[in-house]
């Protein structure tokens, strides 16, 4: 399945809830993005929990942005790349949403996400001073 983020179409956003995260906790986020014509998408990824009901908002709820601004090194050959971050949860939540969005309006230029992978690399540990 490869969805398409189209910025000709204005700010658009792919999203995928019902994720349980824990706070504290590292993961490692992969994905392969590519795009097309000669305009330059900037992507964005952000993690979010308590977005009541607004998946399809970027601004909606509470997160984290993963990716901030991610441009491919060409776009016009046609070719994937493959992206990797790291992040830290920052609440604990069954309900967390990994949102992809195109923040620009470029021309009907399209982005396209495959390969999504979400992977819990260590548990946090809680520290207690007394």
């Amino acid at each position: 399945y490869r969805p398409v983020l189209d910025g000709g179409q204005g700010p658009q956003v792919l999203a995928q809830s019902g994720i349980a995260l824990e706070e504290g906790a590292l993961y490692r986020l992969t994905f392969d993005v590519w795009g097309e014509g000669a305009v330059e998408q900037p992507l964005d990824v952000r993690v979010t929990y308590g977005y009541g009901g607004g998946i399809g908002d970027e601004t909606a709820g509470t997160g984290t942005l993963v990716v901030d601004d991610f441009v491919m090194d060409d776009v016009t050959d046609g070719s994937y790349e493959s992206v990797e971050r790291r992040f830290t949860a920052t609440h604990t939540d069954a309900n967390y949403a990994i949102q992809f969005f195109v923040d620009t309006d470029t021309d009907n230029n399209h982005v396209w996400v495959d390969n999504v992978v979400l992977v819990l690399l260590a548990r946090g540990t809680v520290v207690s001073v007394k």
